[in-house]
């Protein structure tokens, strides 16, 4: 056999094994790269959202820090003027909407707690406050009851308190482990987390 053009002989099968690997890459282009792009964009658009969270939180802080100072006042004995500082025992904290991916399930439960939490924490405020305004605080009768009363609800709202805190807590945990580039903001409100109850 003479080599020349005619006695060439074509290989289909490995004509057939690179086109096959010519659409495993195009697909790999097509699909997988926007799905992995797609992935990074909402890992930092939950990232964002879990920093500005983080950047809520002292002025929330602060305002529990008020709340439980108001409530060491009126664990001694009740008066008008509580019925008035029960509004500012309402506390209020906005949660991100994030993006639900596998690695952001424990910040979402933490956010479901919390909010459960403040939830509980506010209904207890209401009702405290709804007591306190039919009290007569003339009749010493009325007083002596509302104290019982004003016990109970410091009492309760202390043990919320502490639910919230250590609630608080996991969901910064959580979110360090989720979003660690806002690990600097959290290390400094962590520290803000261990104050106590007034019984």
């Amino acid at each position: 056999m003479e080599p020349g053009i005619k006695n060439c002989v074509v290989w289909w099968d490995a004509w057939a094994a690179v086109g096959a690997w010519a659409a495993a890459i195009a697909t790999f282009f097509a699909v997988i790269v926007p799905v992995f792009l797609s992935s990074r964009k909402e890992r930092l658009r939950n990232e964002l959202e879990l920093s500005d969270f983080v950047y809520s939180l002292p002025p929330f802080i602060a305002q529990w820090r008020r709340s439980l100072a108001i409530l060491e006042q009126m664990s001694e004995e009740p008066s008008e003027n509580h019925v008035e500082q029960l509004d500012a025992l309402r506390l209020a904290l906005s949660f991100p909407s994030l993006e639900p991916a596998f690695r952001m399930r424990r910040v979402l439960i933490g956010f479901r707690t919390v909010s459960r939490d403040l939830a509980a924490w506010n209904r207890t405020v209401e009702e405290f406050r709804n007591r306190l305004s039919f009290v007569n605080f003339d009749e010493p009768w009325e007083v002596d009851g509302a104290t019982q009363s004003t016990r109970l609800g410091v009492a309760m709202l202390n043990e919320f308190s502490l639910n919230i805190s250590g609630h608080l807590r996991f969901l910064l945990d959580a979110i360090s482990t989720a979003a660690p580039s806002v690990e600097p903001e959290i290390r400094a409100i962590r520290g803000h987390l261990g104050f106590g109850v007034y019984s």
